[in-house]
């Protein structure tokens, strides 16, 4: 019975941990849903951005997303980099994304799959997501 109770406990710690609990510093991420990059670690905190859902898929959306090796409440710092197609200028921004909606873009096909045109179907590392 201990046991059980030990096992489930250490299930539930991990569910809340999330895929994300190994992001590395300088690795790519997606997201994988809307979301807002705040100016702090806190719904409460202001909002910077706003970031859809599949940005980070840098050749077909325009924009990266790079995790700076901090967590904290749930949330992940992050550098997001974003540029226009049509001047080829961007901006950069810094701040906390909720690491519950962040993945790490898939290193095989970037997240645009076998070319820079997005056929993420033929990608066996990711199985056409994008992300792992």
């Amino acid at each position: 019975m201990l046991m059980k109770r030990i096992m489930m406990m250490l299930l539930l710690v991990m569910a809340t941990m999330g895929a994300n609990a190994q992001f590395r510093r300088g690795q790519n991420l997606i997201c994988t849903a809307n979301i807002l990059l705040r100016s702090n670690p806190s719904t409460n905190a202001s909002v910077k951005c706003k970031l859809g859902k599949g940005e980070g898929w840098f050749y077909d959306i325009g924009c990266n997303i790079t995790y700076l090796g901090k967590k904290q409440n749930g949330f992940c710092k992050v550098k997001v980099y974003r540029q226009d197609g049509s001047s080829g200028e961007g901006e950069t921004y810094v701040g906390w994304a909720s690491a519950k909606y962040l993945r790490v873009r898939c290193e095989k096909c970037a997240g645009v799959g076998d070319n820079m045109y997005g056929d993420l179907s033929r990608c066996t590392a990711c199985r056409g997501r994008g992300y792992k």
